[in-house]
């Protein structure tokens, strides 16, 4: 009776802690998605910016395997549009486990959902599934479920854990990250003494599915090497239990392509194992685990020697290993003179690369992190003369975190590991339960600040790409190449299908080196080194966006050209920004606040193609020494960002009848940036409500006597300011002059239909009726064919 109350309870207790675990997972997900909806980039109908850099790059490969009517598997291996004009089989270059899964995900169970809709559905979903591996992890540590489902609440409420995913990005560590999780789960059972074949095999081969799934466990894995070298040390004989684990990875080096392109046979990564069996049969004689250590990393240093030595093919990594080794160089701190850092280091230290600092680390992991380290020296204590699962989940946990002081996007590798050695800290002493307690108390503190705002990042509005898009799909060939910053790149495939001379892949060498061309092009003050580039790559046109010219600092694409912090007049990048007329080959097609397509031809003999207006593309509002543009970023962010602003504050103290307060706010702003067609419209607003009507038609009538007729043509604004100005002479009682300038106004495209009701207006004043009905008509026919 009482082993079969025991069971009863024991069922109880195992449902409810599943049922626990599902609400925690669902509401994660949901968490996730309702952030990802709020999103101003978030499209129901398309990927559209949503999906940025390397999250579009996998976005459309998983839409291929989604929705391809052709064979997936034959587009992937022969894709001519992803490294144009190369024709590229992706599995030798590419882990896209991840697309291929979603893809046939949706092609299985769609649920009649847009593409779009399910996957981020389905990656809000499956990325929370890794709470799932953190219990499970944490349960076998510590043997309690409840340190258990405490380890995953730890890890739901740590930033880390969703950041990337909720702000809309398609990344594979938020695949790979449950398998990574399961993986460390099956290595923590094999630590035992019993071996178990079938459980070792299984190892061996989620280890293949992890390494073929994202370039980066082949670094998680890395660091689980020194924890083996000790393992030999202490405990050699549980060594035996991983023999059949290392057949199928050291088999996967020969039959997996990505695998073999990369020369993984030969890769630090399998150089540990080799070290490991060398020194196991030759080994023998030492007893004491400190010599076997000892010996043991000898031959592992002969064999990295030896790989030093002979040409090995591990280019997938090397700007990798460049980087680390150039941040040791430089103690973390990238040097102000970019000269000195090698281009592939200089390629790859910036933005998620950069070392965090402390408040990063606070914001990406909160109490997690620090705990977490405390906790992993607990586990270590304990295990102080017995190597196990506490010493190979805290050893992780320490060596992902001290790597993340390297590059902070290790941070969310590291994470889990840490929300889960945390709870280590509660062994301090095992007969105070208040210990347990105080870490339940510190998760409620991890929480605060959740919140359902969406995650936004630095990039350029929606509507930017969307008229970029929509330019694209408009006015160039299915078949035409585009040159774009690698962030760009791979949006314009995926929106608009037109194929892309670069993407942010660097696993790839060859477009590592191809990427190193341009930049030294763009910034070089060659003209044709950078026309030459375009001809040789077949690319059509050149997308100009304006982070080529105004970023100045360390993460800045200047900076990778070695144009920081000034950047020459004459440098390729500078012409561009400013529309250089005198360029030859680079024919201005289409522009807005963020980015200048240009159409690369052999001669640009034809007239250049004026465009409207914009503050960020006005040479006179940037600081110009001895022929070098300084401090653009700052003069972007104190003068072009604040002029738009207070144009828009300045609108709405309009509409709430202050239109003193909107004429002291713009006067300045049209002094410093006379041809701000947006301040000149609201400023002469702002004079016509106060009725200081001849303040407004010496601004209008200046502004409008600045410019050309092509110049007034393609101003979008151009037809509303000449339309106020007749206004206001309309109020002055000057009612032939108000008709003149209307007249004038039909003549720009960007004209109201309004125009011909005030021309009847005035026509009827003049006594006029016949003139008057004629405009009255026209003015209803505009209004129908609107």
């Amino acid at each position: 009776m009482r082993n079969y109350l025991y069971a009863k309870t024991a069922n109880i207790k195992f449902i409810v802690i599943c049922l626990i675990l599902a609400l925690l997972v669902c509401g994660a997900s949901v968490y996730k998605i309702v952030k990802v909806k709020n999103n101003s980039h978030f499209n129901s109908a398309s990927p559209g910016s949503l999906y940025y850099a390397e999250a579009a790059f996998h976005y459309r490969y998983a839409e291929i395997a989604a929705k391809s009517q052709k064979n997936p598997f034959d587009i992937l291996k022969n894709d001519t549009a992803v490294q144009y004009p190369e024709t590229i089989n992706i599995f030798k270059y590419e882990t896209v486990m991840m697309e291929l899964f979603y893809g046939s995900l949706y092609r299985i169970a769609n649920f009649g959902l847009s593409f779009n809709l399910f996957l981020i559905y389905a990656t809000c979903f499956f990325s929370s599934l890794t709470l799932v591996g953190v219990f499970l992890i944490a349960r076998r540590l510590f043997k309690d479920d409840i340190v258990a489902l405490g380890a995953a609440l730890f890890y739901a409420t740590t930033p880390a854990s969703y950041l990337r995913t909720a702000a809309g990005s398609f990344l594979r560590e938020d695949f790979t990250l449950v398998f990574v999780l399961i993986s460390v789960l099956l290595i923590m059972l094999q630590l035992e003494v019993k071996s178990r074949p079938f459980l070792n095999l299984t190892s061996g081969i989620l280890v293949v599915f992890n390494l073929s799934s994202w370039h980066f466990n082949n670094f998680i894995y890395i660091c689980m090497l020194p924890f083996f070298f000790w393992l030999f040390a202490a405990r050699p004989a549980i060594l035996k239990n991983f023999f059949y684990s290392f057949l199928p990875i050291f088999a996967a080096a020969f039959l997996i392509p990505i695998l073999k392109t990369r020369g993984f046979a030969t890769s630090i990564l399998t150089c540990g194992p080799y070290a490991i069996l060398a020194a196991y049969f030759l080994g023998r004689s030492f007893q004491k685990p400190l010599r076997r250590l000892l010996f043991l990393l000898a031959i592992f240093a002969v064999i990295m020697g030896i790989r030093s030595l002979v040409p090995v093919n591990e280019t997938a990594y090397s700007h990798v290993y460049d980087m680390f080794m150039e941040k040791l160089k430089f103690f973390l701190k990238k040097p102000d003179n970019p000269s000195l850092l090698s281009f592939s280091a200089r390629q790859l230290w910036e933005s998620a690369f950069n070392s965090p600092t402390p408040g990063e680390l606070w914001w990406l992991g909160k109490l997690a992190f620090p705990l977490g380290l405390i906790g992993s020296f607990f586990l270590l204590w304990k295990e102080r003369k017995n190597a196990g699962p506490g010493t190979f989940a805290a050893s992780l946990s320490i060596i992902l975190f001290l790597l993340s002081i390297m590059a902070k996007r290790i941070l969310v590798v590291a994470a889990p590991f840490l929300a889960i050695t945390l709870w280590g800290c509660a062994l301090f002493d095992k007969k105070k339960p208040y210990l347990k307690f105080g870490l339940f108390f510190l998760l409620i503190l991890n929480s605060l600040g959740l919140t359902l705002s969406p995650i936004e990042s630095g990039r350029f509005t929606a509507a930017s790409y969307r008229e970029l898009f929509k330019w694209i799909d408009s006015n160039t060939r299915p078949d035409d190449a585009f040159l774009a910053h690698i962030h760009v790149s791979p949006m314009i495939l995926l929106n608009t299908g037109r194929p892309e001379v670069l993407h942010p892949k660097f696993e790839n060498l060859f477009i590592r080196k191809k990427y190193e061309e341009f930049i030294i092009s763009l910034y070089s003050e060659d003209e044709e080194r950078l026309f030459a580039f375009c001809k040789k790559n077949l690319s059509g046109y050149l997308v100009y966006d304006w982070g080529f010219f105004i970023t100045d600092g360390k993460d800045s694409m200047r900076y990778l050209g070695e144009a920081a912090p000034g950047i020459s007049e004459k440098a390729m990048a500078a012409r561009l920004h400013f529309g250089d007329p005198t360029l030859r080959h680079f024919k201005p097609a289409f522009r807005n606040s963020a980015f200048t397509v240009y159409e690369v031809v052999e001669s640009s003999d034809s007239e250049i193609k004026k465009m409207p207006y914009s503050p960020i593309y006005d040479p006179a509002l940037y600081r110009k020494e001895n022929g070098f543009y300084k401090d653009t970023r700052l003069t972007y962010d104190a003068l072009i960002i604040p002029y738009a602003e207070k144009v828009n504050r300045s609108s709405f103290l309009l509409t709430a009848q202050e239109a003193f307060t909107a004429v002291d706010i713009l006067e300045p702003v049209v002094e410093k940036i006379p041809g701000g067609s947006e301040a000149i419209f609201v400023l002469s607003q702002a004079y016509v409500q106060l009725k200081e009507y001849g303040k407004a038609e010496k601004l209008l009538k200046n502004y409008l006597t600045s410019l050309d007729h092509e110049e007034l043509a393609i101003e979008p604004l151009s037809a509303k300011i000449s339309e106020l100005l007749a206004d206001v002479l309309y109020y002055q009682g000057r009612y032939d002059e108000s008709f003149d300038v209307l007249n004038s106004c039909l003549k720009l495209p960007s004209h109201s239909a309004d125009i011909y009701k005030k021309l009847g207006t005035l026509s009827q004043l003049d006594q006029k009726q016949e003139r008057a009905e004629q405009y009255f008509r026209q003015y209803k026919e505009y209004q129908d064919k609107k």
